[in-house]
């Protein structure tokens, strides 16, 4: 099949959709914008090739890993590199073991893994708090600003870029913008370093790899095409160990992506070539990297806080605590959750809420 004209059109279209996600991500990791870029456009180009682009879709930062990158950030950007390529490698572990038997997506228990989900909501709430506290009034108008366009039928799709630039025009009258100014971007692989603490936060990918399925199972359905969960999951371990080699951060399939391709119907592997290149070439530009620097990361922080809170809401409505064993699960692992900070500090408090998920769960089983 070629390129035609409406291929650049709609992979324009879908670089924008992608962007302001991505570009958040990487503001609060403290992860440079061209290699943000430049990552999420090799690891687009990546999961379609593995895929062999039966999907459409986009890939981008991940903001399940955001906690856990943090947490080994003090160590140095060497860890962050380490954490990333075993997050990949444990991703592509996975999708192999799916690929051979398909059976192993059965161990995924539903309670665990919405369990999961609402620990990284939670985790990324207190982030977005910690971040937004040095101008809390633009996070404010900004989750206003998005509420109110989310609300409009005709701005419901653009209503996170809506709100950063209500919320970009406040900051900018009241405090100021300062922006980063970036030079020539030139890619260097990082000599990843391995520890305790970063091999037990990189765990987490285990846990995190559902997202993908979810959402390439959404865009399958939509589009007809047929659902390979295996070449889903290797192309995130693929293009996630990629991340790591050049120093960046685990990267995803992004529910905004999705959300676009079953919008538009378009699901042709030559758009999302244009969208990964796109973001290819944006890394090369410094005058783009430095644009996007203008953007205060307190409304970053704002559009953290609305899309997790909603996360978080969803999840916790999901739960069945009128069930014994689903409520001792929920204790056990909030418990970890917010006690494991403060006796394992170097170590993601997810990763030691979900193991202990996993053997309460265990035991709860060999008790029956």
């Amino acid at each position: 099949m070629k390129f035609k004209a409406k291929d650049l059109y709609y992979g324009f279209l879908h670089m924008l959709v992608v962007l302001t996600a991505t570009v958040l991500i990487g503001s609060i990791c403290s992860i440079p914008t061209p290699l943000v870029f430049f990552t999420t456009g090799i690891g687009t180009l990546l999961f379609t090739l593995t895929t062999r682009g039966r999907l459409g879709i986009s890939l981008g930062l991940s903001g399940a890993w955001v906690g856990t990158i943090l947490s080994v950030a003090p160590l140095g950007l060497g860890y962050m590199a380490g954490t990333t390529l075993l997050g990949g490698a444990i991703y592509m572990a996975v999708g192999y073991a799916i690929r051979k038997n398909p059976k192993v997506l059965k161990i995924f228990n539903p309670m665990i893994l919405n369990m999961a989900v609402l620990f990284i909501a939670l985790s990324l709430i207190n982030t977005s708090v910690g971040i937004l506290a040095t101008a809390p009034w633009t996070a404010i108008v900004t989750i206003i600003g998005i509420g109110i366009a989310s609300m409009i039928k005709r701005t419901e799709a653009l209503s996170f870029p809506i709100g950063i630039a209500v919320g970009t025009l406040f900051h900018a009258i009241v405090y100021g913008l300062t922006p980063t100014v970036y030079e020539a971007f030139v890619p260097s692989l990082v000599v990843p370093q391995f520890s305790v603490a970063s091999i037990m936060a990189s765990i987490v990918a285990v846990f995190i790899l559902t997202e993908s399925l979810g959402d390439s199972k959404l865009v399958a359905d939509s589009t007809g095409n047929k659902y390979e969960p295996d070449k889903v999951i290797i192309g995130n371990g693929v293009a996630t160990f990629v991340a790591g080699l050049f120093g960046g951060m685990p990267v995803t399939t992004y529910s905004e992506s999705c959300g676009y391709v079953v919008a538009t119907k378009n699901n042709r592997w030559q758009s999302v070539v244009i969208t990964g290149l796109l973001f290819v070439i944006m890394a090369f530009i410094p005058q783009v990297s430095t644009l996007v620097s203008y953007i205060p990361i307190e409304a970053l922080a704002g559009v953290l806080m609305y899309l997790f809170t909603m996360v978080a809401t969803t999840k916790i409505s999901a739960l069945d605590f009128k069930n014994p064993k689903t409520v001792l699960l929920g204790i056990s692992g909030l418990s970890a959750f917010f006690i494991a900070p403060i006796v394992f500090p170097n170590i993601s408090q997810i990763a030691i809420a979900m193991i202990v998920l996993v053997v309460v769960n265990a035991l709860l089983k060999l008790k029956r």
